[in-house]
């Protein structure tokens, strides 16, 4: 491990800094008469403590010096210095098999093609931070991005259960995302098209024993932690979590077979948008103002509600939920009309029935089960302090462990009132579980 940071360190110091500043990445040089020197490289790797990651990152500050021949500049002897802050993310150093199995060369392949062909097309996207280097070879690649920090950006300090503030502008900005990729799809059919066709297969190939167990023993844990409260077990009728269960089985195919798209209402979608891969802005007394989404390695072409399922089910809590629902729902539904109408240029009667409330509403419901399944295994990881090692197997015993007590009754209320949220909607909504 430590002869892998020395070399990535070594990397970034002799061969990226002097190519981003020979390609002209951080400064351009106007004057022929300019000349730029490397003064100093500061390295910090992220921790895992700043947020879950499969890849391993590096905050870098460069320190470049510039000095004009002839002219007299400020700073010490005729010179200025200017500081640059990125971000070097590496794929991780694993076993062939297992870079293979967690689809790391078709992640950092999504990731180049949202920065080069997706993101200068959809305007929500144009805050993201910006891809400075990339290279994608089997086992090893590297994505270089400017620090979305010096630009006012910062990630929530809690990794779940996001207060009410974070949680609408989080969704408003997946609401105005969304919008702007049903607005392209349905009037520039050629354009969407040519950015889905360049889209890689990321997630629900191979899957790791560990993982496996995570998956089904989470579900497990979900219903059990409903059967064992007196309240929840009150709501949710036994014949209900037993079609939950049969219907979950095989947690892992079932989250691949609902990762398909179905038309019309399948667009591209950020595939991961949870608290992880979200930058706020704040006002001055700490409200959040402003989202923005990052990270596009999972992005994909599926239902919009994978995303807004799997922020729900993995960043907000369940107390939160119980009294704002309705509002958050709304302020997704209503920044993605919105968008979608300033973007379209079309009238409001020209909506698609399928992006009218109601109907986005029962699809919301129908995938609700799909991030509970990524909840069901995930939760685990953000609850708990203890740092997992991903590039290691883990005895089955100790897998088992995890899923079923980590996070203890902080998760167990999480599961069991997602179950409940799912109860409830496909019974107010008049909807059955589906088999897929």
């Amino acid at each position: 491990m430590a002869e892998l940071r020395k070399k990535h360190k070594t990397w970034i110091k002799e061969f990226l800094t002097p190519n981003l500043v020979e390609n002209q990445k951080l400064i351009t040089c106007k004057n022929p008469k300019e000349h730029i020197e490397i003064e100093a490289i500061e390295i910090k790797e992220m921790s895992l403590e700043v947020a879950f990651m499969l890849t391993v990152c590096y905050f870098v500050k460069i320190s470049i010096k510039i000095r004009t021949e002839h002219e007299q500049c400020e700073g010490e002897d005729g010179y200025d210095e200017t500081l640059f802050d990125i971000v070097v993310k590496f794929a991780p150093d694993v076993e062939p098999d297992l870079y293979e199995i967690w689809g790391m060369q078709e992640k950092f392949g999504n990731e180049i093609t949202t920065y080069e062909h997706i993101a200068p097309k959809i305007e929500s996207l144009s805050k993201s931070p910006k891809c400075l280097y990339s290279h994608n070879e089997p086992s090893d690649a590297v994505i270089v991005l400017s620090d979305f920090s010096n630009d006012g950006w910062k990630m929530s300090k809690l990794k779940v259960n996001l207060p009410l503030d974070h949680i609408i502008v989080a969704v408003k900005e997946l609401g105005r995302f969304h919008g702007q990729m049903y607005a392209l799809k349905l009037t520039d059919a050629d354009a969407f098209q040519s950015m889905k066709s360049r889209l890689l297969n990321s997630r629900f190939g191979e899957v790791t024993d560990e993982w496996n167990i995570c998956l089904e023993l989470g579900i497990r844990r979900a219903t059990y932690s409903v059967r064992t409260s007196i309240e929840s077990r009150e709501i949710v009728p036994e014949t209900f979590l037993k079609r939950l269960e049969e219907v979950m089985y095989g947690v892992y195919d079932y989250l691949g077979k609902r990762n398909r798209p179905i038309e019309p209402i399948a667009i591209i979608c950020h595939g991961d948008y949870l608290r992880n891969n979200i930058a706020f802005r704040y006002d001055v007394d700490g409200k959040a103002i402003e989202a923005m989404m990052f990270d596009f390695q999972t992005m994909c072409y599926s239902s919009p509600m994978i995303d807004l399922t799997t922020f729900i089910a993995n960043s907000t809590g369940w107390k939160v939920r119980n009294k704002h629902f309705s509002e958050i729902f709304s302020a997704y539904h209503e920044s993605l009309i919105g968008s979608f109408i300033q973007a379209s240029k079309w009238e409001e009667s020209k909506i698609p029935e399928y992006l009218k409330y109601d109907n986005m509403l029962k699809e919301y419901a129908c995938y609700l089960p799909f991030g509970l399944g990524i909840a069901s295994a995930f939760l685990q990881f953000l609850h708990d302090k203890e740092t997992p090692n991903f590039e290691q197997k883990s005895p089955i015993k100790e897998t088992i462990r995890f899923a079923l007590d980590k996070g203890g009754d902080v998760v167990d209320a999480e599961l069991r009132a997602l179950v409940v949220d799912i109860y409830q909607l496909h019974d107010k909504l008049d909807l059955n579980l589906e088999k897929l």
